[in-house]
């Protein structure tokens, strides 16, 4: 009897590892795409901007005359609002994920209203934003996660467009600073 209750143990530990193997892969897959996403949209933005703007032409009787102007224009806008991981703020609470197990974990969800957002990377190191549906599942391993989840990764300075669905909040890791401007 002993013996079949080791080999039940054996095989629940191996598929708890094989589960967070499993996890891990699909953070990191993730984690890459949240990346390339960011950095597509943020190609896009630099080639909008660097776009000259158009030629002015002028006539007079047979004669043209064409005229360019270059101006670049480094326009600051302030954020309509921050967040800082780790402080409440207006939109911050604090979870509890996997109650009671060895996973237990606080987490602080910032529930800002659903829309799209310019959000910019204040902070003093790259940062990633994760967009969480605020619906927690149990895996077959026994522990609790997000039900579904979008990743960004934002280096300092930079930004990118976020959306964030209703039913839906922003979870932020410790130190991120960032700004978010709600998209007209």
């Amino acid at each position: 009897m002993d013996e079949l209750f080791e080999k039940l143990r054996r095989q629940s530990m191996v598929s708890k590892i094989f589960s967070c193997f499993l996890i891990a892969v699909a953070l990191f897959f993730g984690f890459v795409i949240g990346v390339a996403s960011c950095e597509n949209r943020a190609s896009k933005k630099a080639a909008v901007e660097n776009t000259p703007p158009p030629t002015v032409a002028s006539t007079e009787a047979e004669t043209t005359t064409t005229t360019t102007t270059e101006t670049t224009v480094q326009e600051t806008i302030a954020p309509d609002f921050e967040l800082v991981a780790g402080e409440m703020g207006e939109y911050g609470q604090e979870r509890v994920v996997n109650a009671g197990t060895d996973f237990e974990e606080t987490v602080f969800c910032y529930y800002v209203p659903s829309g799209t957002y310019i959000v910019t990377n204040m902070g003093e190191y790259p940062t990633q934003v994760d967009v969480l549906k605020d619906e927690l599942v149990v895996t077959e391993a026994g522990w609790e996660e997000w039900a579904d989840a979008e990743a960004y990764v934002v280096q300092v300075g930079d930004s990118c467009e976020i959306n964030v669905p209703e039913g839906y909040f922003i979870e932020l890791d410790e130190p991120a600073h960032i700004g978010l401007s709600v998209v007209q």
